[in-house]
């Protein structure tokens, strides 16, 4: 605002002493314009609007479909976010179903928004971003297996248990969640970054 005000300021006094009769024997000023001249400085004029007004406004959506591939990508987040609670909340009882309903939606969306994503991604960004959801894929495995499945034996303790659709996991697979949870937090991360590139 400070900028704007020194600017006015300073132009009105350029303006004051040009328009006086102090400056005008140094500078000849001829007051007719010829009609070359006017229509170069229509066509100019168009031509500086039309380009920003274009630029500005591909640059623009441009950025809308940035910010909903983002979006998209944070809704995973949370998903996980939500797991990662419900493994986190001793105290509370945790649904098998629910757990289960999460890792499908996840994987779903996961599948959904890479679809998307791709068919954005050009070149470099292309190869990087399939390259993370390659491993993606696998991390989403990894969770699900980590979330579904123990040991077979009968003896030998139990990784997951799961009574009655309550589900409880051994402290070492609660850290292998985190963990996983971890990595994929940190891909996710790096698909939002990629994506701001694009």
């Amino acid at each position: 605002m400070i900028n704007i005000t020194i600017a006015v300021f300073v132009g009105i006094i350029v303006g004051f002493l040009l328009g006086s009769r102090w400056l005008q024997p140094l500078f000849s000023i001829d007051s007719t314009i010829s009609f070359l001249d006017i229509i170069s400085i229509l066509a100019t004029i168009g031509m500086g609007i039309y380009i920003v007004t274009t630029l500005e406004k591909e640059a623009q959506d441009h950025r809308v479909e940035k910010d909903l591939y983002i979006s998209k990508v944070q809704e995973i987040e949370a998903l996980l976010s939500e797991v990662e609670m419900c493994i986190d909340d001793r105290e509370n009882d945790i649904y098998y179903s629910n757990i289960t309903n999460v890792e499908f939606r996840l994987k779903r969306k996961k599948d959904k928004v890479f679809k998307c994503i791709i068919s954005l991604a050009k070149d470099e960004a292309l190869e990087k971003i399939k390259e993370i959801e390659r491993t993606l894929t696998s991390d989403f495995k990894d969770l699900r297996v980590l979330l579904t499945q123990t040991t077979a034996a009968e003896d030998a303790e139990r990784d997951v248990n799961v009574t009655k659709n309550i589900v409880q996991y051994s402290p070492s697979r609660v850290v292998e969640l985190q963990t996983l949870i971890s990595k994929i937090q940190e891909s996710l991360l790096d698909v939002n970054i990629i994506i701001n590139k694009m």
